[in-house]
């Protein structure tokens, strides 16, 4: 119970709106040039094996080194992301958001769970 008071800390949200600018203005290296393109690959084609399919069409093969569980995590706010930048022409951009969201809510559960 101890952890639902951070909730409650305004140096928590402090940090919160931080980490959350930080997501949208700033990409990580190794999302742009390899797990954005391995997951709008897996958006747009999807697959029981899209590391196969991923590297049979040319891509790298350290693009996304997880398993399946992690695709299937990653994916669903990446869809969204991936739909919202077909709208606004920046499809990388949005499905990259999306991943990093999941990433933030999962550091969110992490904290919740200590």
């Amino acid at each position: 119970m101890m952890s639902y008071r951070i909730f409650k800390n305004k140096i928590f949200f402090i940090g919160l709106l931080l980490k959350i600018l930080l997501i949208i203005f700033f990409i990580p290296n190794i999302q742009s040039q390899l797990f954005n393109n391995f997951l709008n690959f897996f958006i747009n084609s999807p697959s029981f094996d899209p590391w196969t399919k991923f590297i049979n069409q040319g891509g790298n093969f350290m693009s996304f080194p997880y398993g399946p569980s992690m695709i299937l995590l990653a994916s669903p706010l990446s869809f969204i992301g991936s739909k919202i930048g077909y709208l606004f022409g920046n499809q990388i951009y949005f499905s990259g958001l999306g991943l990093r969201m999941t990433l933030l809510i999962f550091d969110l559960l992490g904290l919740i769970t200590i």
